[in-house]
């Protein structure tokens, strides 16, 4: 748990407050051989389809199939994390750097 909780001790009030986890959708689009991770549940993701792979390379994973699903996430491109309302990014942007997964932002675009 040593490497959790190392990350865990990065992400301050300065941190989150600051904004130095997100990325603009422009900002995510315009980086070469970035990622859009929708970590929205299959059900949200059918209701309402978000077609950015024109944008984009796409990732759809589950929040809940993450753990089981992590070694599908890219370690060497920027990961932009998605959910609905931003509880889910940010429990997801914690997870892969435990998993050796470091270049990852989030940003939570209401729908």
């Amino acid at each position: 748990m040593g490497e959790l909780d190392s990350i865990l001790r990065t992400m301050t009030l300065e941190f989150f407050g600051g904004g130095k986890h997100k990325i603009s959708p422009e900002a995510l689009f315009k980086t070469k051989d970035a990622v859009f991770l929708d970590v929205r549940s299959t059900f949200e993701q059918q209701s309402l389809d978000l077609a950015l792979e024109h944008h984009v390379t796409v990732l759809r994973i589950p929040t809940d199939e993450i753990p089981d699903r992590v070694a599908e996430i890219p370690r060497d491109r920027l990961i932009g994390v998605f959910c609905s309302a931003g509880t889910r990014a940010s429990i997801v942007y914690a997870y892969p750097p435990h998993e050796g997964i470091h270049r990852r932002a989030h940003r939570a675009w209401r729908l």
